[in-house]
Parts: structure tokens; sequence; C-alpha cells
């Protein structure tokens, strides 16, 4: 048996999570203190099952968006609108869309490359956004200037 541990999650994830381990027959346990939401949950059952359930749950989620405008309202959130293997990334500048190739396996790395260069992204014109960018993610994914954003 695997298990997988999620924590921080809404009342609508924790419902929708519940969801899909009935589906695939996952046992959903849940943690928290007594009285309190639930903290964590606990997926336990085949490792293949699992993995089911998380893609989907991920999938589920849309598109990550990456605002760097200074007045952003958040810096970081997931966009049911947006298709699932798409990154947004909003600059003063405008957009640029980073779309993941095989979002299944390559979107976590995608994610983790953008990470690790989100401080430096800051401030650039947008020639140099979309080159630093597209270096960082490789052959993973393909970087463009959003079309709603060209002029």
């Amino acid at each position: 048996m695997s298990r997988m541990v999620l924590d921080d999650l809404s009342d609508d994830e924790l419902a929708e999570l519940t969801a899909l381990a009935e589906q695939h027959d996952v046992e959903l346990m849940r943690e928290g203190d007594r009285g309190e939401p639930v903290t964590i949950a606990i997926l336990v059952g085949s490792a293949l099952a699992i993995g089911a359930v998380m893609h989907e749950f991920e999938r589920r989620k849309g598109g990550q968006v990456i605002d760097l405008r200074p007045d952003a309202p958040k810096p970081a959130y997931r966009d049911k609108d947006l298709q699932y293997g798409l990154v947004m990334i909003r600059s003063a500048d405008g957009v640029v869309r980073v779309e993941v190739h095989e979002p299944k396996g390559m979107l976590g790395q995608v994610l983790d490359a953008i990470n690790g260069i989100v401080g430096t992204l800051t401030g650039q014109e947008p020639d140099g956004l979309l080159q630093q960018l597209q270096n960082a993610v490789g052959d993973r994914a393909t970087v463009t200037r959003d079309p709603r954003d060209q002029p």
C-alpha cells in the first residue's frame, strides 16, 4: 500500500478529492484537531490508483498563473479557466504563455524551473523574459507572448 499526504486543502478541494478517491478505490483518511477543520488528508491505496487520483485532482485545478506585476493581488494561483498544462506569466509589459508539452509528467518540473528563476523575471523586457523562460524550461514547454497581448 502507498500513501500520499496532502495539507492546506479548502473545503471544496477536500470534497473533490474525496469523490476522486472513491472513484479510484483509494481510502482517504482525515486528520485534524477535534472540532477543527481537516488539516491533513492521507490517501491510501495502490501507487497507480493514488497517481490517477492526484493527476485528475491537479488537472481539475486548471492552469497556473504567476503574476509579476507590482500591484498583483496574489503572486501565484491556479485558475480553472485556464487549460491544465498552461502557465500564464503576467508582467507589467504583458502576458507570456508557457505551454507544457506533456503536463502529466512535466508540469511539476516546468513549474520548479520557473520558480527557480522567478525572482529574476520581474522588470524584464518582453524579449528577455521570453528567452530566460525558454532557457529555464528547455524542450519541456513552448514559451510565447500571449496572442491577445500583441500590438
